[in-house]
């Protein structure tokens, strides 16, 4: 533990495994003071903007899948309530820890559907924690039509979203109805209590073409 060195004579996995744990441990309290660092900093940075942000700010942010968008916003969407400080444990987010727990998930199954598949959503943010997510992002139609979605919830307070008869409703029901559930939803409805109807009619009418589709595709067969 003093040199954080193995020695030679140590062949043993479970071993290995126990002198790991204990450089962990002497390591956790150098790791705590670092992530408190962080999160202080991150509250200072806020409280800063908050108090000089008078004027609006525009921000440039990569999403998931690389594509840049710009975001803008001033001191009074940085509210208190609906921000939580947190920071990774470092030592247990390693990109070889990362995919013994993805292969592990696996192996019990808990990463499959109601009907024991692997979704594709699924199988590409395994990918991409696996490091190979860039192979089919830009090909990925899931990927594509859930990006899609996204971006309508990010700007319904500005336009009012078209429903596409290309769309997946199916992926386009899904997100829209997390973002009616997320805060950010409720902040934006308090102030423009009318977007709730406008997310209503649109979700109802991806269900329509959704049902339009299906009842189509019943006749075909």
């Amino acid at each position: 533990m003093r040199s954080s060195s193995i020695p030679s004579s140590i062949t043993s996995g479970t071993a290995l495994q126990l002198l790991l744990e204990q450089d962990d441990t002497r390591l956790s309290i150098t790791a705590e003071s670092i992530r408190f660092a962080a999160k202080k900093i991150g509250q200072h940075i806020l409280r800063l903007y908050k108090q000089f942000a008078s004027c609006p700010r525009v921000m440039r942010a990569v999403g998931e899948g690389g594509e840049v968008e710009v975001l803008s916003w001033n001191a009074s969407d940085i509210g208190c309530d609906d921000i939580a400080f947190d920071t990774e444990n470092e030592m247990n987010t390693s990109a070889a820890a990362k995919q013994n727990m993805i292969f592990e998930l696996l192996r019990a199954g808990l990463l499959y559907d109601e009907n024991g598949r692997l979704s594709d959503s699924m199988r590409y943010k395994i990918l991409d924690v696996l490091g190979y997510g860039g192979w089919e992002v830009t090909h990925d139609r899931h990927k594509l039509h859930a990006s899609r979605a996204q971006k309508e919830n990010l700007s319904i307070s500005e336009t009012k979203p078209e429903v596409n008869e290309l769309d997946d409703h199916e992926i386009h029901i899904e997100e829209h109805g997390k973002f009616v559930l997320s805060s950010e939803f409720d902040r934006l409805v308090s102030k423009k209590p009318e977007l709730k109807a406008v997310m209503e009619e649109h979700i109802r009418s991806h269900k329509a073409y959704e049902k339009l589709n299906k009842e189509a595709e019943n006749e075909r067969t």
